[in-house]
């Protein structure tokens, strides 16, 4: 749960905000309500501006006054105590968070590196990251040392040449602030420090413990404007301890730890935001009430923010840039919507409204809940954030006369939605939700290759919130009915040479449709070479084709010839039975994993091959027939091979079963060992030799 804080000082509130991508929903409601506030406190500045000033300057004179100093420690540090595979490591990262006259959030950041091995000089490349839009952020202050040490432990300096810091426009709202530090190389420390100001605390972030590399310390100091009720909750592994001090009277709180391992990607993890060690923040509330010396005393005259979910489904409603958008006419629509109309069919009500959405707007690559320039701009333009795409399906829909409603979503690369914490914020964007009969439908109308009845990927083991004045609820989406099926055949030929070729037709259906389908269309070649070449590495892939390629409800099928040369070593030639799979490569072999393994859906894989055997060659070792199945049942990998000697034939069958979509972390050992028992009998292989 929250811990609260309720403070003294009439200040600023601090909001919650996961990611500043979610500032782009133009969330109108915020910036009225930090207008308001602002003009509150400059009513009642006189009274407590002295206190405020020698409080700013006092913690500006002590800040990082380790900047440059390195420990004895520090500098002997030759491998991460606790990781030493480490390229590099953390030494420290320390944060202030502080206010202005102007009330504005400034955070000074002090980062301290080691690089360990040849492969860390790369993390000498700084990119600070911001949101730049409307001159929410500026980064400013940057200082960069980087300091070395000889054989004999004489220190060399050089600093960071201002003229080698540059900002880089990314997209609309962001920006980052660049530079490479100087003549780094193995055993360089690299310290820097930059300060960030954003226009209010409604900027105010997570501060992450955790980061890519393993991190020695990690502080973080925030000082916020009191008379609120502020709370924080800190997510950590239980084998972690955290220390955290408040003092609810200066309206300040430290949180800090130790010796924190690095968190890259793991594969088939969710949003790797959800698993680092961190803490939250958010608003639950202000007290009205305050003295005439400005100061406050807790009353009953409390106001609270977003304290259920229902609240939140009545303040999104309300807002102009997404509940008022709910109810627009589109201009020149009329027409389509009477054509619609007269379907009987109510899915297909809902794949020619999809199409028309589809084929009518192009998305801006930009994410949104809101539509703060209104949906009917976006409809004139031709083009729209998802948000403001997906509200335009929701009105369309509407008008066909379906029992469509907004559902706010995060989508899985977005993190996991905390229910006992209602926030608009956890969700990134919204997509569209229809019933008929009896059945949810979830639509993203810049998703262009999953079959309307099947839920997206994207949202897949997510929670969502459907956005309705009457039946408004948070709902669990789930699927374990659809899977990802792949039907691979393949017919070829071993020649005495010790090549092998031949033809394949794979038929891919509901979500390994949907995936490959989507993928394809991203980057053709990339798709062939990810999913074929990798596969069999030295393999040549020709006369590659899709078919039902615009049809969803047929399976879509590739067809490709291939060739490649098996492996030989003394006399022997070694063909591999697994051909095509996607099974190629254990995903699990980390020791420790520190975020849930989700697939997202089952799977289920079959191979069937025939394979002629030339008269030249004969078969040496044949792997035998088995079956592998785990502890609970949901993988099952079963394997046969026949030796048809009477026709010169071998015949494989191989099926993989994953019958379980979500596995929780705990759960990772079984996991890995049974993976690790699945790929040494895929990775078996028919061994021939010449006759």
């Amino acid at each position: 749960m929250y811990k609260p804080l309720v403070l003294v000082f009439l200040l600023v509130p601090v909001f919650s905000i996961n990611t500043r991508c979610q500032r782009e929903a133009g969330n109108t409601n915020l910036l009225i309500f930090f207008k308001k506030i602002k003009a509150n406190i400059k009513k009642k500045k006189i009274l407590f501006l002295p206190g405020l000033l020698f409080f700013s300057l006092s913690i500006d004179a002590q800040l990082f006054p380790t900047f440059g100093i390195i420990s004895n420690e520090e500098k002997l540090l030759k491998e991460c105590p606790f990781d030493k595979e480490a390229e590099a490591v953390y030494l420290i990262h320390e944060a202030v968070s502080n206010y202005n006259d102007n009330y504005n959030l400034v955070t000074d950041h002090h980062i301290r590196m080691k690089i360990l091995k040849e492969k860390g000089i790369r993390y000498a490349d700084i990119i600070i990251p911001f949101f730049s839009d409307d001159n929410f952020e500026s980064i400013t202050d940057v200082e960069g040392l980087v300091i070395s040490y000889d054989e004999k432990g004489f220190r060399t300096e050089l600093k960071l040449d201002r003229k080698s810091i540059y900002s880089k426009k990314v997209t609309k709202y962001h920006s980052e602030v660049r530079f490479a530090l100087p003549s780094v190389k193995v055993g360089s420390i690299i310290d820097y420090k930059y300060r960030s100001t954003m226009r209010h605390y409604g900027g105010l972030e997570d501060w992450n413990f955790q980061e890519e590399l393993p991190v020695i310390r990690s502080t973080y100091l925030l000082s916020i404007i009191p008379n609120y009720e502020f709370s924080y909750l800190v997510h950590k592994s239980k084998m972690y301890q955290a220390e955290v001090k408040s003092e609810p009277k200066s309206g300040q709180v430290y949180f800090a730890m130790n010796n924190i391992p690095g968190l890259g990607y793991e594969p088939y993890m969710d949003a790797r935001k959800d698993y680092l060690q961190r803490v939250t923040f958010k608003l639950s509330g202000h007290d009205n009430t305050s003295s005439g010396s400005g100061y406050s005393s807790p009353g009953s005259n409390k106001t609270k923010y977003s304290a259920t979910w229902q609240q939140i489904i009545q303040e999104m409603l309300n807002e102009n840039s997404f509940g008022s958008q709910l109810n627009k006419s589109l201009d020149g629509t009329d027409d389509f919507i009477k054509q619609v109309k007269y379907n009987s069919d109510d899915v297909q009500k809902i794949k020619l409204v999809l199409n028309y959405v589809s084929n009518n707007m192009s998305w801006n690559y930009i994410n949104s809940r809101m539509s703060p320039d209104g949906i009917k701009s976006a409809w004139n333009k031709k083009s729209g954030t998802n948000g403001e795409i997906n509200l335009i399906l929701i009105n369309l829909l509407k008008a066909a006369g379906l029992d469509a409603h907004p559902l706010l979503v995060s989508e899985r690369q977005n993190g996991k939605v905390n229910k006992d914490y209602p926030s608009v914020n956890q969700f990134n964007t919204v997509y569209a939700f229809v019933i008929v009969n009896n059945k949810n439908y979830y639509i993203n109308a810049n998703d262009r290759v999953t079959p309307t009845g099947i839920i997206p990927v994207d949202i897949l083991n997510t929670t969502a919130l459907i956005v309705n004045r009457k039946s408004g609820v948070l709902i669990s989406i789930t699927d374990e009915s659809l899977q990802y099926k792949d039907y691979i055949n393949v017919s070829a030929i071993v020649t005495e040479d010790g090549k092998v070729k031949g033809n394949v037709y794979m038929s891919s259906k509901d979500y390994a449709r949907a995936e490959r389908l989507k993928k394809y269309r991203q980057d053709k070649e990339k798709y062939i070479d990810e999913n074929f070449h990798k596969n069999m590495p030295g393999v040549l892939i020709d006369s590659f084709a899709l078919q039902n390629e615009q049809d969803d409800s047929l399976m879509l099928i590739h067809r490709f010839t291939f060739q490649t040369a098996l492996q030989q070593t003394g006399g022997y030639m070694f063909l591999p039975a697994n051909l095509f799979t996607g099974f190629e490569t254990n995903p699990f072999v980390a020791t420790n994993r520190f975020s849930n393994i989700n697939f997202g859906y089952k799977q289920s894989v079959s191979l069937n091959a025939i394979i002629q055997v030339p008269p030249g060659l004969v078969i040496d070792a044949l792997p035998k027939p088995v079956k592998l199945v785990n502890e609970d049942n949901t993988i099952t990998v079963t394997r046969q091979i026949i030796n048809d000697e009477a026709n010169s034939k071998l015949l494989v069958r191989i099926n993989i079963d994953l019958k379980k979509s979500l596995y929780i972390v705990d759960e990772y050992e079984p996991l890995k060992e049974i993976y690790k028992k699945m790929f040494v009998l895929l990775n078996e292989q028919i061994v021939f030799k010449k006759n």
